[in-house]
């Protein structure tokens, strides 16, 4: 049996590994001040298209081999294909820190060619790490704000009633555009034939300031 694989992939492309090549962010954050990701907001659809179907999860994942009828072509035929078994979000960084714990961000600094120490972070999906104990996620998971919290779905652009109720989270605090679907393409604008919108992140995660851990970032 031939299998249909699906391969999402998002890059993060740097200038070098070398610290004298690389540049601080150089433009303040002015998007919404989210909360904490919390596992509560998880949300999973099945976003069904042409005759392709697939299985989305706000927790960072789509396709889930013989769950819910994963990710198949066509859809809705008992003859379907599972196309893929899961695809994760999977996000990579390198920080540079001196005296184990502060962070550099200056680009002369960076440039100087000191002897800085550096910390890789690899983050994925809710599933990948917990705090001791198994309690609180230390990986990504979704955020409330961004879909109808009583909706069992995400915000779908067809389906209005899965969209936030009093508007979408615009800049620190403040909401637009109730009523109306904030996708891809703008403020009401439907091109595709289905999207989803949702956010993560994962600040609940404290692994790095673990007193057992030789380096720490804060």
């Amino acid at each position: 049996m031939k299998k249909f694989h699906l391969i999402l992939a998002i890059t993060a492309l740097l200038a070098s590994a070398r610290p004298g090549s690389l540049f601080p962010q150089s433009r303040l954050y002015e998007g919404p001040d989210d909360p904490a990701g919390d596992p509560a907001a998880e949300r999973e659809v099945h976003m069904d298209g042409n005759r392709f179907q697939i299985y989305l999860n706000t927790g960072g994942y789509t396709g889930h081999w013989g769950f819910l009828d994963g990710s198949k072509w066509p859809r809705n035929s008992q003859q379907g294909l599972d196309m893929y078994d899961g695809c994760r979000l999977i996000v990579g960084s390198k920080i540079f820190l001196e005296n184990d714990t502060l962070p550099v961000t200056d680009g002369n600094r960076l440039n100087s060619g000191a002897d800085l120490d550096s910390l890789f972070i690899i983050e994925s999906d809710a599933e990948s790490e917990t705090a001791p104990g198994g309690t609180i996620s230390w990986s990504f998971t979704p955020v409330f704000g961004y879909f109808n919290e009583v909706s069992e779905t995400p915000a779908i652009s067809i389906d209005p009633a899965s969209w936030p109720v009093s508007g979408w989270p615009s800049r620190g605090d403040e909401l637009k555009w109730p009523g109306e679907w904030n996708g891809r393409f703008g403020r009401g604008v439907q091109y595709a034939q289905l999207e989803s919108y949702f956010v993560m992140n994962d600040a609940q995660d404290q692994e790095w300031l673990l007193a057992e851990k030789e380096v720490r970032y804060y």
